[in-house]
């Protein structure tokens, strides 16, 4: 049997060019903000922190729909925003 564990995972998003400010979604105020940057917190239930990612992966291009992230090393043209993992934990019950 699987049990699945609930995590805490920290996303960073901001605007590649910093002065440029973005409609992101805020989770806090649930509304898009034109801002340079937002941190957005998520409980996730998962089995493992593997499975957190790919979570927070479909979560983040449903969430943050105004935007066209880059992927890769290289800035694409239309590419305007980039998010990364701050950090993931367990939450202990």
């Amino acid at each position: 049997m699987i049990k699945n564990k609930t995590f805490i995972a920290n996303i960073h998003v901001s605007s590649i060019e910093r002065e440029e400010k973005l409609p992101l979604w805020n989770t806090h105020t649930n509304t898009f903000v034109d801002t340079h940057m937002t941190n957005n917190i998520f409980e996730i239930q998962a089995e493992d922190k593997h499975e957190v990612r790919r979570k927070v992966k479909a979560l983040m291009g449903k969430l943050q729909t105004k935007v066209q992230f880059k992927r890769g090393l290289i800035t694409k043209q239309g590419d305007n925003a980039m998010w990364y993992i701050n950090r993931i934990t367990e939450k202990n019950s």
